[in-house]
């Protein structure tokens, strides 16, 4: 119970596992983690700490509807 409490808080351990100008897959992101894709999407979307991470996919200037499995996670300066 005391290791758990001990544990780094989820966005934190995005930001360390996706370094500051790069992008990670989505799945790939989750894994590393042991937690799942949802919960690293909903954690960037829904998190203030998450300002500087964007979850998705990016097709020129605009979004398109991918499968997750394609999604990627990039790690920006704010």
């Amino acid at each position: 119970m005391a290791a758990a409490s001990r544990k780094e808080p989820l966005i934190a351990r995005i930001k360390a596992f996706v370094p500051e100008g790069e992008t990670r897959r989505l799945s790939a992101v989750a894994q590393a983690l042991r937690v799942s894709q949802k919960a690293v999407e909903e954690e960037v979307d829904g998190s203030y700490e998450g300002v500087c991470l964007n979850v998705g996919i990016r097709v020129g200037s605009g979004a398109a509807r991918l499968p997750r499995s394609a999604w990627e996670v990039e790690h920006y300066q704010a």
